[in-house]
């Protein structure tokens, strides 16, 4: 689920963590995305991750790309490009990429 509070949003990530992402007005927003987002609104933030690894300093926030199909891949279930597959030792640990995708659930 998606909540807006001043600065920061939360989301819940494909993995089930839960995320914040900080906005400032540096933020810049695309694809029909305003900074007054309603809850429920999927997103994809780019940015810098804190050190606590939850954490992610915005400085886009688009909607997913046009054409998106599924979250294929070795194991990922579904047709299409995606970050699906197989998961190592690490399943419990969230992922600390530079740029973190967030569909917040409903």
């Amino acid at each position: 689920m998606l909540s807006v509070s001043g600065n920061t949003i939360t989301v819940t990530d494909d993995d089930g963590f839960t995320r914040s992402i900080s906005v400032s007005t540096e933020t810049e927003y695309g694809d029909d995305v305003s900074a007054d987002l309603a809850e429920g609104t999927e997103i994809r933030a780019t940015g810098t991750v804190n050190d606590d690894n939850t954490t992610l300093n915005a400085t886009s926030i688009t909607t997913p790309a046009a054409g998106r199909v599924g979250r294929g891949g070795v194991g990922g279930g579904s047709a299409g490009p995606g970050n699906g597959g197989p998961r190592g030792a690490d399943a419990g640990t969230p992922p600390a990429a530079k740029t973190a995708p967030v569909v917040p659930t409903a």
